[in-house]
């Protein structure tokens, strides 16, 4: 028993047992990592979607915020005001997102057509 293997026969034993192993732990791993690699969007995305006024009312004051999903399904809370010459807007109100402007949205009543399938009060 006292003889050590020569090491090119190590070698090629290390490499049978290790390449089935390494391979199969490789596939497991591949299964858990995400496909996409970001799902980031920029914020000048989010104008033109449709949200809810989560803090508020949206008015010529303090700005508020806005819950909004952005195109993979997300949910942003952003800064918005009223838009000039649009009423105040109470929490809850579904709104549209207009333009952005000094880091704040700048938000308009959503018309009920938009809301149905673009916003909904609840996390899904």
């Amino acid at each position: 028993m006292g003889w050590p293997l020569p090491a090119s026969a190590a070698g090629v034993l290390a490499a049978v047992v290790t390449v089935p192993l390494l391979r199969s732990s490789t596939r497991y791993v591949a299964r858990l990592v995400p496909q996409d690699e970001s799902y980031a969007v920029g914020l000048a995305d989010l104008v033109g979607r449709t949200g809810e006024v989560a803090v508020g009312p949206l008015d010529g004051g303090l700005p508020g915020r806005v819950r909004v999903k952005d195109i993979h399904g997300n949910w942003h809370t952003v800064t918005a005001t009223a838009a000039p010459g649009s009423p105040a807007l109470p929490k809850g109100t579904a709104v549209l997102l207009v333009d952005r402007k000094d880091g704040r949205f700048l938000a308009i009543a959503a018309a009920d057509e938009l809301t149905d399938s673009h916003t909904s009060s609840t996390r899904k």
